[in-house]
């Protein structure tokens, strides 16, 4: 039995949940499981790497982003965890090898994958449709996010941080592209 398994099946031995919400209670605590899993492993490696700044950022930013503006959805759990790390390695490497690029073309990139992140923004999948109004909020809170990272970006470009800054395109890339990806995923499976 999955760890999930074990954490539904002991709220249901003491009375917390009923016999008829294990399957709910178990997909729940699966989902929050992974998802704090990710988020370790991440952490972990941010130490490891002693990158925890861009770490930091990569967190701020990609959780909540991802959660709106939607993209690739891997098919099982350990698949998510290796595309997270994956998109995890390339945000904080890439900007070493990228920094070294004019100013104006980073504001142009930069530029260009927010307004692609924003209009393609939601993302659904075909395992979770959204409705007509969530997908009207969702679209407003990515917008929402793409002006905060915006305004990160604006700070760390005037206070000399060119790496964090080239970081938020980098990572704004990665999603634009994830969610290219997953859109042509979901064509195919119709």
């Amino acid at each position: 039995m999955s760890i999930s398994g074990r954490i539904t099946r002991a709220f249901i031995d003491e009375g917390i949940i009923g016999q008829d919400d294990y399957v709910v209670y178990e997909y729940c605590i699966n989902a929050v499981l992974d998802i704090f899993g990710n988020i370790l492993v991440t952490m972990v490696l941010g130490l490891i790497l002693n990158r925890l700044w861009e770490t930091l950022i990569f967190l701020a930013v990609v959780i909540p982003l991802r959660s709106f503006a939607g993209g690739y959805h891997a098919k099982t759990s350990m698949g998510c965890l290796m595309l997270s790390v994956l998109y995890y390695l390339v945000s904080i490497y890439m900007p070493v090898y990228c920094i070294q690029m004019e100013n104006g073309k980073i504001h142009i990139l930069y530029a260009l994958s927010a307004v692609i992140v924003f209009v393609m923004a939601p993302t659904a999948s075909v395992n979770k449709p959204l409705s007509k109004e969530q997908e009207r909020q969702m679209h407003r809170l990515t917008g929402y996010m793409i002006f905060f990272i915006t305004i990160l970006y604006i700070f760390f470009q005037v206070y000399m941080k060119k790496i964090y800054a080239v970081e938020l395109c980098v990572i704004l890339i990665i999603l634009f592209l994830s969610q290219i990806s997953e859109k042509m995923k979901n064509l195919h499976s119709c």
